[in-house]
């Protein structure tokens, strides 16, 4: 089991900070969120930086809308995973889920 995160299985982890990939949706607002290790940094938990991108479904055939990209430290990103999930935000597979919903362009955050 993970320390960072309650679950079976999780892959934003507090152990593997560079290699976290993970996903949390809310049905009812079709919204998802997106936490992945920013590629320009390295080093330790510390100095790695989380970007959380905010996207909103959109109907079949077209790509989901990002709302928001933030950048933030590796520990807020972990505290912003907790909360959602407090508030009601459910962790969906990864796998795969990146060649279902390829991320828009940036230039298209509303």
């Amino acid at each position: 089991m993970c320390s960072a995160i309650q679950g079976s299985s999780c892959s934003f982890c507090m152990l593997r900070p560079c290699q976290m990939e993970g996903w949390l949706t809310i049905a009812s607002k079709c919204q998802s969120v997106r936490f992945h290790a920013d590629p320009s940094t390295s080093g330790g938990a510390k100095d790695v930086l989380v970007i959380v991108d905010h996207l909103k479904d959109m109907p079949a055939g077209h790509p989901p809308l990002l709302k928001t990209r933030r950048n933030m430290r590796y520990e807020d990103a972990v505290a912003l995973w907790k909360e959602l999930q407090r508030c009601g935000w459910s962790v969906a597979e990864s796998s795969g889920r990146e060649t279902r919903r390829q991320l828009p362009d940036p230039s298209r955050i509303e």
